[in-house]
C-alpha cells in the first residue's frame, strides 16, 4: 500500500507541474495589429503577432487586420505549425482603415530585409506598403528576403517602395533570395496580383532549384517601376506574366528572365519600356519535351541608349528529348532602338509537329541601330521544325 500511495503522489505531483506550465493555444480566426488596440485578440505590433504565430501555430485560417500607421519593425516569419493551403495566414490592412498601413525598416548589411520568410509557407500579404527606409545610395535596400523552402506565398494589392536609385544590385530587391537562411528555395505557387513596385532592382523574383522546382509564378496586373530584373523566374515549372505595366528607370536596361521552365510560359497583354530583353527565356535542361510558350499582344520598347537587345528570345535545348514543343507568338508590337546588335524575335530548338505547328504571326517588329557593323535580325528562327510565319510587319 505504501508503494502504491507513493506512486499516486508522484503522479499527482507531475500532473500539477504540467498544469502549472503556460498553455499556448493555436491561433484561428481574425486578429488585429494596432498599437492603440486592446483585448485578447489584439497585438500592438507585427513583432508581437509574429511571435504568437510562430510560437503557438494555427488550427485554422488566420487573418491579421493591420491598423493604419507606420510600423518601423524588422520581422522574421519562420515555419508555422498547422499551416496549410486551407490554414493560410493573411496580413492585410484593416478593411476600415482610411490611411496606409506601412511596414518599414532601415536594413543593415547583415540583415538586409524588412520581412524575412524563413521556411514560412501559406502566407498572404494584402493592401500593405512594404518598404526599406535605408537612404538611397547605401548598399542595402532589400524588402522581402526568403529562403529555407518557402512556399505558397501571395502578394496582393501591395506597394513596395525601394531605394535602388540607379543600381542593378540584388541588394535592392523587393524580393530577394537571401543568404540567410542559406538552404532551401521557393516552392509551390507564388502569386503577385495588383502590386506596385517603386525603385526596386529585382521586383518579382521567384528562385526555385533544379531538384525541387517552384510549381507556378503568377504575375498579373502589376505596375513595376524598377531598375533591372522586373520579373525573374528561376526553375519555375509554369510562368504566367499577364497585363502588367513595366517601366525601367531612365538610361537603364530592363529584363524579364524566365530560366529553365518545365511546362508552360504565358506572357500576354503587357506594356514594357526601357527593356534590353522583353522576354529572355533559356531552357537547356529541366524540359521533358512538352514545354510550350504563348506570347501575345505585348508592347515592348527598348532603351534607346542600350547595347544588345532582344524583343522576344526563346531558346531551347539542342538535345532532341529536351526541345521546346511549341511557341505561339502573335500580335506583339516590338520597337528596338539601340547601339548594337538586335533580335526582334529569336527562337531556337523548337520541335513542333505538322499537326500542331508553332506560329509567329501578325507582329509589328521595328529594329533600328546606330551601329553600322551590328547584326540586325527582325526574325531569327534557328533549328526549328514546323513553324508558320505569317502576316508580320517588319521595319529594319
Amino acid at each position: 500500500m505504501n508503494h502504491l500511495t507513493q506512486s499516486l503522489r508522484r503522479l499527482v505531483a507531475a500532473a500539477l507541474v504540467l498544469l502549472s506550465l503556460p498553455v499556448f493555444s493555436q491561433l484561428s480566426g481574425t486578429y488585429t495589429i494596432d498599437p492603440s488596440g486592446t483585448g485578447t485578440t489584439n497585438y500592438a505590433s507585427f513583432t508581437a503577432a509574429v511571435s504568437a504565430l510562430t510560437t503557438s501555430g494555427v488550427s485554422g485560417p488566420v487573418t491579421f487586420n493591420v491598423a493604419a500607421g507606420t510600423y518601423s519593425e524588422q520581422i522574421v516569419i519562420g515555419a508555422i505549425t498547422g499551416s496549410s493551403a486551407t490554414n493560410r495566414v493573411t496580413f492585410q490592412k484593416a478593411p476600415t482603415a482610411t490611411g496606409a498601413a506601412i511596414l518599414t525598416f532601415a536594413a543593415t548589411s547583415t540583415a538586409n530585409y524588412t520581412v524575412q520568410l524563413a521556411a514560412a509557407s501559406n502566407l498572404t500579404f494584402k493592401d500593405l506598403t512594404l518598404a526599406n527606409t535605408a537612404a538611397t545610395g547605401q548598399t542595402v535596400g532589400g524588402i522581402v528576403e526568403y529562403g529555407g523552402s518557402t512556399s505558397n506565398i501571395q502578394f496582393i494589392n501591395n506597394t513596395f517602395n525601394g531605394n535602388a536609385g540607379t543600381s542593378t544590385s540584388s541588394t535592392y530587391g523587393a524580393l530577394r533570395y537571401g543568404s540567410t537562411p542559406s538552404t532551401g528555395y521557393a516552392t509551390g505557387v507564388w502569386k503577385f496580383v495588383n502590386n506596385t513596385f517603386n525603385g526596386t532592382s529585382y521586383s518579382i523574383n521567384v528562385y526555385g532549384s533544379s531538384t525541387v522546382n517552384a510549381d507556378s509564378l503568377i504575375a498579373t496586373n502589376n505596375t513595376i517601376n524598377g531598375t533591372y530584373y522586373h520579373v525573374y523566374a528561376f526553375y519555375v515549372k509554369n510562368v504566367v506574366i499577364n497585363n502588367n505595366t513595366i517601366s525601367t528607370a531612365p538610361n537603364l536596361n530592363g529584363y524579364v528572365y524566365v530560366y529553365y521552365p518545365a511546362t508552360s510560359v504565358v506572357m500576354n497583354n503587357n506594356t514594357m519600356s526601357g527593356m534590353a530583353y522583353g522576354l529572355y527565356s533559356l531552357v537547356t535542361t529541366n524540359n521533358t519535351g512538352s514545354l510550350t510558350y504563348s506570347v501575345n499582344n505585348n508592347v515592348i520598347n527598348t532603351n534607346p541608349a542600350g547595347p544588345s537587345q532582344y524583343g522576344i528570345y526563346i531558346s531551347g535545348s539542342s538535345t532532341a528529348a529536351n526541345k521546346i514543343a511549341k511557341v505561339t507568338i502573335t500580335n506583339n508590337n516590338l520597337k528596338l532602338i539601340g547601339t548594337s546588335f538586335q533580335y526582334g524575335i529569336y527562337t531556337s530548338y523548337v520541335n513542333s509537329t505538322t499537326a500542331d505547328p508553332s506560329v509567329i504571326s501578325n507582329n509589328m517588329i521595328s529594329c533600328i541601330t546606330n551601329s553600322p557593323t551590328a547584326g540586325v535580325y527582325a526574325l531569327y528562327p534557328f533549328h526549328v521544325a514546323n513553324i508558320n510565319v505569317d502576316h508580320n510587319t517588319i521595319h529594319v
